[in-house]
C-alpha cells in the first residue's frame, strides 16, 4: 500500500502501488493509522513532525523532486537519497533550513561537474562535507 501525503502529513490518497510521481518515498516509519483527509499516525509520533519539517524544507528550497527517499528509521541519523544515488546525511532534524540550503548548493556544484554519486554530510549543522563514492 502506498500512502500519498502532503507536507503537513495529511493523507491525500491511498493506492495499491506507489504512484509514478516525482516525490520521495518515506522509509523507516511504522505507520499505524492512515485515513484519507486525516493526519498520518506513526508508532513514533515525533517522526510525523520530522517528516513534515523535512518535506516543508525540501519544498521551500525547490528540491523535493530531487530526492527519491527520506529515511527516518533513526532520529539522529536521518538521511535522504537523490534520484541519482547521492546520499545526504542530515543527522537529526535540527537546523533543516541550513542543511537543505547547503545540500542544494553542493548538489548544484557537483551536478555541474557531472558528479551524482557519493555522500554529502550536513549533520554538523555548520557545513556540508562531500565524500566521493568509494
Amino acid at each position: 500500500t502506498a500512502i500519498l501525503i502532503d507536507e503537513d502529513c495529511y493523507v491525500i490518497r491511498i493506492a495499491r502501488d506507489i504512484p509514478s510521481i516525482n516525490v520521495p518515498v518515506i522509509t523507516g516509519v511504522n505507520v499505524v493509522t492512515f485515513t484519507t483527509g486525516s493526519r498520518l499516525g506513526a508508532s513514533k509520533t515525533r517522526q510525523i513532525e520530522d517528516i513534515s519539517n523535512i518535506l516543508t524544507a525540501l519544498i521551500d528550497w525547490g528540491v523535493l523532486e530531487t530526492f527519491s527517499e527520506v529515511n527516518l528509521s533513526q532520529f539522529d541519523d536521518v538521511y535522504l537519497v537523490t534520484r541519482g544515488g547521492m546520499i545526504v546525511v542530515l543527522g537529526d532534524t535540527s537546523g533543516l533550513d541550513d542543511k537543505i540550503m547547503w545540500t542544494k548548493n553542493v548538489l548544484d556544484e557537483l551536478a555541474a561537474s557531472g558528479v551524482s554519486k557519493g555522500e554529502i554530510d550536513v549533520s554538523s549543522g555548520k557545513m556540508a562535507v562531500y565524500s566521493p563514492e568509494s
